[in-house]
């Protein structure tokens, strides 16, 4: 819901279980979600292990098959592997304390890299940060990974 301010407000909708079973049914229905997770299963099984589609790093499961985790490692490491490669190339360009204490990389969460700059740096630092974080691989010859930059004066306004 659009408010006057011009923020945005979430209306969440009160469903019970079934409804919620219902629609999760309907979902996997309207999408190949499931087929591709079968696929996914078979071709673990045939090759015993799951890839890293970017680095080709790959995890074989000898503690036993967890289909959520098979499901998931491609996705989860190679997401990690982008951003391994992106941040030590950012801290390259830009190392820790450049601009004195406190300022470069504070952290890096899931896909989000946060620094901290003098805001006369502001602008060249989110170029700095979109080329770092913009990637192509040989591995994925049909796949651009894509990242903008936001400036900000505090978390809050991110």
């Amino acid at each position: 819901v659009e408010k006057d301010d011009g923020t945005t407000e979430l209306a969440f909708a009160r469903v019970n279980l079934p409804e919620t079973r219902l629609m999760h049914r309907k979902w996997l229905a309207e999408t190949k979600l499931e087929s591709g997770w079968d696929a996914t299963m078979a071709e673990y099984r045939e090759k015993g292990y799951q890839p890293d589609f970017v680095l080709g790093r790959r995890r074989n499961f000898l503690d036993g098959e967890d289909r959520n985790e098979v499901l998931n490692f491609s996705t989860q490491c190679s997401t990690s592997s982008l951003m391994n490669e992106a941040i030590l190339e950012l801290i390259d360009a830009i190392p820790f304390r450049k601009w004195g204490p406190h300022t470069g990389v504070v952290c890096q969460v899931h896909d989000q890299i946060v620094l901290q700059v003098p805001e006369a740096h502001a602008e060249e630092t989110a170029k700095i940060l979109a080329r770092c974080m913009n990637r192509r691989y040989a591995s994925l010859p049909n796949v651009v990974f894509t990242a903008t930059a936001k400036i900000a004066r505090d978390w809050k306004s991110l």
